[in-house]
């Protein structure tokens, strides 16, 4: 998403599914940002380690990408954010 951004200065827009499809080549510019055989791309939805469809939530500033973590259930304490992440990967 960030080599997306630099091309069109904004992050993609919308939900996992029109993301997805941004990503693989369905742009302006026909690139694709992600190859169809991504391990994070499943039945055209980025998918987590699971195989469960992700949440992405994307803002001027910075995506937010969600997964429900192993249980598969959103908004409880196993579910990893990127930022939890990227923190986690900085200590």
């Amino acid at each position: 998403m960030a080599e997306y951004k630099e091309d069109y200065g904004s992050y993609p827009p919308g939900g996992n599914e029109i993301i997805a499809k941004i990503l693989l080549g369905d742009n302006s510019r026909g690139k694709a940002y992600l190859p169809e055989d991504s391990v994070v791309m499943r039945d055209g939805m980025m998918v987590d380690l699971w195989k469960r469809p992700l949440r992405v939530i994307t803002n001027d500033f910075k995506p937010l990408v969600l997964s429900a973590g192993e249980n598969g259930e959103f908004d409880d304490n196993d579910d990893i954010s990127s930022v939890r992440a990227r923190d986690e990967l900085q200590d």
